[in-house]
């Protein structure tokens, strides 16, 4: 309804600056996946492909930067901003596959939102590109790169933030056994590009996590 939505959001870097690094991790991956997931989406518009292409390259930048130096108010800012800019795409689209996979990670396992909803995101990646890779150009953008080097350029950035120690402190491969079709949540995997089934989406989370 009309009135559940806010007219302001403040932003204040000050009261990010105690943020622990897993924290400030998971947030900035967080972000990224909600602007990557609203660029694959058959909801995607102009302008959402334009915020999310923004935030990329504002992650891309500096998330590195702002778990090194947790004090840096500029960096915790251009954090914020990229978020916000993320968040406002992927309210006008939803998100898609990758947090289609990460509920049951979170649900079952304990694993942090936005460590699940972004350890995928490579694999998804490839997965996606292989319909339409067109679609995937302003994410190319945003990471300065070729659209067919996006997996490959996002397993090099996750491998320096050290994203693997992080995911793996709560799962290995093989869980994904386990979770039989439960990857598929319809409202998210449906506003996917690509369509998928079940054990594909198993392969994919199988995959990432190997990968690590």
């Amino acid at each position: 309804h009309p009135t559940l939505y806010p007219s302001h959001a403040v932003l204040d870097p000050t009261l990010c600056a105690s943020m622990p690094e897993d924290v400030t991790l998971s947030s900035g991956l967080d972000a990224l996946s909600h602007a990557m997931e609203s660029i694959w989406n058959n909801n995607n518009t102009p302008v959402s492909d334009e915020l999310a292409s923004r935030a990329i390259q504002t992650l891309r930048m500096s998330l590195r930067n702002a778990v090194e130096n947790p004090q840096d108010i500029r960096l915790r800012s251009e954090i914020q901003v990229a978020a916000l800019l993320s968040g406002l795409a992927m309210g006008t689209t939803q998100t898609a596959l990758a947090h289609s996979i990460s509920y049951p990670f979170t649900a079952h396992f304990g694993m942090p939102h936005g460590f699940a909803c972004s350890f995928t995101l490579s694999e998804v990646a490839r997965y996606n590109i292989a319909e339409d890779a067109d679609r995937l150009t302003p994410i190319a953008v945003g990471m300065r790169c070729n659209v067919d080097e996006i997996p490959d350029a996002l397993d090099k950035w996750f491998a320096d933030l050290d994203v693997g120690r992080h995911v793996l402190s709560y799962v290995s491969p093989d869980v994904t056994d386990q979770l039989g079709d439960n990857l598929i949540t319809r409202a998210r995997a449906a506003n996917n590009l690509r369509s998928i089934d079940g054990a594909k989406a198993r392969e994919i989370a199988r995959t990432a996590l190997e990968r690590f």
